[in-house]
């Protein structure tokens, strides 16, 4: 049984790679292709894990990288 802080083996039924789970559990963000909708189209995004509640984040952009330069101009005075 995983406890919120662990990063599941899988996400939306695909079998995620050992180095998506490493980059998830440093609290970085991972590239995932390969998944499949309800129809059969296939897509591809962003991810992330929010271990303080146990759970997933996808984006289809990756957003969280627009937050994050903006918060290192804001830190620089920009």
């Amino acid at each position: 049984m995983c406890s919120k802080t662990d990063v599941p083996a899988t996400f939306r039924g695909k079998k995620l790679r050992s180095w998506q789970v490493e980059k998830l559990n440093k609290g970085e963000l991972a590239y995932i292709d390969g998944l499949v909708d309800r129809k059969g189209k296939k897509y591809q995004g962003y991810l992330r894990f929010d271990k303080r509640v146990g759970k997933f984040e996808f984006s289809f952009k990756n957003v969280w990288r627009e937050i994050d330069d903006l918060s290192k101009k804001r830190r620089r005075g920009i």
